[in-house]
């Protein structure tokens, strides 16, 4: 949203007979209802250079679980983070404590504060700017990239339906990158061919 955000904003500049109706004020939308079969919401996985008090932060928040325990946990109402591939190993972070989600969260509903990418941003690593990570939707890329450039690589559950509506109703916007919708609509250059 933020590019045509600019894009408006830079057109509106240059635009001597500016009006709110001009086209490049809108923005093209699909609407469709929730729960139609047809859509997912995927997980979005991120890569990172591990930061110098992950496990500070890891040892004092988060239990720490073996990776077969992952598809149980992801079904818990505060979703599991994180699967966090490090050094060859995989950990499954589940908060210690629902209060330290409700106090780096304070003005939060517990529908936000129960997003695995929420605990990842808010406590395992409050400090980083989400420029620093590298978005990638497969898990298994994630590792193959953590692997190749000596970072970590984050393996975040999908979103629910559920908790996407929840957020919404209490008007809050999700996480950055907290979604990804499949299948993707198709978009492109509309070509117009003459007789």
């Amino acid at each position: 949203m933020k590019l045509r955000e600019d894009y408006s904003q830079e057109r509106k500049g240059k635009d001597e007979n500016y009006s709110s109706e001009e086209e490049y004020n809108c923005v093209l939308t699909y609407l469709c209802p929730m729960e139609y079969p047809g859509i997912s919401i995927c997980p979005v996985h991120m890569v990172i250079k591990s930061p110098m008090n992950l496990e500070l932060n890891i040892e004092k928040y988060f239990n720490v679980h073996p990776s077969k325990d992952f598809q149980k946990l992801s079904k818990k109402e505060i979703q599991p983070i994180i699967m966090v591939f490090k050094d060859g190993k995989y950990r499954i972070l589940t908060t210690k404590k629902e209060a330290f989600l409700k106090k780096a969260m304070l003005v939060k509903s517990k529908a936000y504060r129960n997003l695995a990418v929420s605990a990842l941003h808010y406590v395992l690593m409050p400090d980083i700017n989400a420029s620093e990570f590298t978005y990638v939707e497969n898990d298994k890329e994630a590792v193959l990239l953590a692997q190749k450039t000596g970072r970590i690589a984050i393996i975040i559950p999908a979103t629910t339906i559920e908790s996407l509506k929840t957020v919404s109703l209490n008007n809050e916007m999700m996480p950055q990158k907290s979604t990804y919708f499949y299948p993707k609509l198709a978009s492109g250059i509309v070509t117009v061919g003459l007789v």
